[in-house]
């Protein structure tokens, strides 16, 4: 570039670097405080039970212990949300995963359930034996997939209620047969319980 028009440019491109500097720290402090605004689930233990909780949200989400652990994920992806949680059984197991999030993603039970079948066939993945019931307010599917030994029964299950949706996906690997180890899952489930804080 010449220098004459080097020099011209000199008090804009200054200028620009100032507007520049100023539109990335407000992003950075807006980020800051949209991450604040954002915040994670909670797993507490009370008891006998892990409550799962999201302070903008009403609902709490009651499990009992047992022998679940709370599993720290760092798989990436949807996993990284800070409304996603994973408890284990080792000695059953079993795995209760999900989200928390906003109702209003939440398109209805078809929708959603085509997607999550479209994504299994995606991964090389199948969905078997595939039931649809509810229980409580619960709208789920229950499903198997095919592993190399023993059995993998699957629960997928959607709450809507103020404003919330929760995702709540059970996971039972074992050597039993699939009857009994989709009734292990349907039981899981069953114990899961969801109150509306007032």
């Amino acid at each position: 570039m010449i220098p004459a028009a080097r020099d011209r440019m000199q008090p804009v491109s200054r200028n620009c670097l100032l507007h520049a500097f100023v539109a990335v720290l407000s992003l950075a402090l807006g980020g800051a405080a949209t991450a604040q605004s954002d915040p994670a689930l909670t797993i507490a233990e009370s008891g006998d039970n892990y409550r799962l909780s999201v302070p903008v949200s009403r609902l709490v989400m009651t499990i009992p212990k047992g022998a679940f652990t709370v599993a720290n994920v760092s798989a990436g992806g949807a996993t990284a949300s800070p409304r996603y949680f994973l408890l284990k059984d080792a000695v059953r197991g079993v795995s209760v995963s999900g989200w928390f999030e906003s109702s209003g993603g939440y398109a209805g039970f078809d929708s959603f359930w085509k997607n999550e079948a479209n994504a299994l066939r995606r991964n090389g993945l199948s969905a078997a034996n595939v039931e649809r019931t509810r229980v409580d307010k619960w709208e789920a599917v229950l499903y198997e997939q095919q592993i190399p030994k023993g059995t993998n029964a699957n629960i997928r299950a959607e709450w809507i209620e103020e404003g919330t949706w929760i995702d709540v996906h059970i996971s039972v690997t074992t050597k039993d047969p699939s009857s009994v180890a989709r009734a292990t899952a349907l039981n899981v489930l069953k114990e899961i319980t969801v109150a509306v804080l007032r």
